[in-house]
């Protein structure tokens, strides 16, 4: 249109001439109407345009007009005024970079100038787009405030948890040397037994000390020291811990362990009690499915397997089992709802196997029962940095 200008009349001309104005004030109602500061900069850093919102960030005031004033003497904070002083020396065509200002507010401005032009970056102009992120950061701290506390009370929750299941076996072993005394100094036949409960005792006493160790230092997690350990002789350990506990509820444990099986480098205490968790789920299951029907077999079978790379262990209960719905959901990790009766001790459980380097499946059927997997490597397999505990729903291939 402009070779051609010499050849239109007045009328054209006109015509083109109200045209182009109604684009521009178009335009400008556009950047008016932009949260975004925008500035248009020729080569001697003075303004050639601004919107509304830069002369707010600016000035607090979006009627000052700041065209032809240079960006370096317009009313700005001082470490604006720097980080601009800044780009100006910089060969980068392109500059980003955040400002924490005072003035005219106090608030955290994001910087993005591009100098010349992609076709031309000889071009001596400069294109400046402010971007206030003050109440987004403030909006991110606050969730970050909201996230802490959601978590302490996952974390208070978790330890009320986890110290109730110990303190359930101490009351019931208790329970089983005060019998054994009350009558007098126990028989023979129950010296074995007796002394078992002691034993055990003692250890439900030093796991309490390892989960407040555990959990006051969550901020501060040291790594698990692992070691080859049986994977016989752990569910043998954990069978000891819970069998007075289901012979009190009349549940059945059943053990069915492949003497073959090997051993498998893993920090025990926190095996035993992320088994712990998964037993006490069925637990609870049985006891839920029984409160509809009192005459259901309560059956507990843990079962041990083993191939050429992994050690494999199966839990399965005749409990109340988990609707399909749940049943997708547990899948994900820190799930805190309960399933099978009982749900925070999963967030040790999921932990557990993740830092294990091992692999969670889990089939249910509600009304038949559950079946946990747990897959563990024969060598120490370290899981991704910010990858969840490995977990799917069904069975294993």
């Amino acid at each position: 249109m402009i070779e051609r200008l010499d050849r239109l009349d007045r009328e054209q001309i006109e015509k083109l001439l109200r045209g182009l104005w109604h684009e521009r004030e178009f335009l400008r109602d556009v950047f008016d109407r932009l949260t975004e500061g925008v500035l248009v900069l020729d080569a001697d850093w003075r303004i050639l345009w601004s919107n509304r919102a830069a002369s707010q960030l600016i000035t607090q005031d979006p009627r000052r007009r700041l065209v032809g004033e240079s960006v370096f003497d317009a009313p700005m904070d001082d470490r604006l005024v720097a980080q601009l002083r800044a780009f100006a020396v910089s060969s980068d065509r392109i500059k980003r970079q955040e400002v924490v200002i005072e003035k005219p507010a106090e608030g955290i401005l994001k910087l993005l100038l591009v100098s010349g032009s992609a076709q031309d970056p000889s071009f001596g102009a400069h294109l400046l787009i402010i971007e206030d992120l003050t109440e987004q950061r403030i909006e991110q701290a606050r969730r970050q405030q909201a996230d802490k506390i959601a978590s302490l009370a996952t974390l208070t929750a978790g330890v009320a948890h986890e110290i109730k299941n110990p303190l359930n076996a101490l009351k019931i072993h208790a329970q089983l040397l005060r019998r054994a005394f009350r009558d007098g100094y126990p028989s023979e036949s129950q010296r074995e037994r007796t002394l078992r409960s002691v034993d055990v005792i003692l250890e439900e006493i030093d796991r309490l000390g390892g989960i407040v160790e555990q959990f006051l230092n969550a901020a501060r997690p040291t790594r698990p020291e692992f070691v080859m350990r049986p994977m016989r002789g752990v569910v043998e350990r954990l069978a000891a811990i819970i069998r007075p506990e289901l012979e009190q509820k009349r549940i059945e444990l059943a053990l069915d362990l492949a003497d073959d099986v090997g051993e498998v480098p893993m920090e025990e205490r926190q095996m035993i009690q992320a088994l712990l968790n998964i037993v006490r789920n069925a637990i609870e299951a049985i006891e839920t499915r029984r409160e509809t029907d009192s005459e259901v077999e309560g059956r507990i079978e843990i079962r041990t397997r083993e191939d050429a790379r992994n050690v494999w262990l199966q839990v399965t209960d005749t409990g109340c089992g988990i609707s399909e719905e749940n049943l997708k959901r547990i899948a994900e990790p820190y799930y805190t709802t309960k399933f099978s009766g009982a749900g925070l001790g999963l967030m040790v459980v999921y932990r557990v196997i993740r830092e294990h380097g091992g692999n969670l499946h889990i089939q249910s059927q509600p009304g038949a029962g559950t079946t946990i997997t747990i897959i563990l490597p024969r060598r120490r397999q370290l899981p991704r940095v910010g990858e969840p505990a490995p977990a799917t729903a069904g069975t294993p291939a």
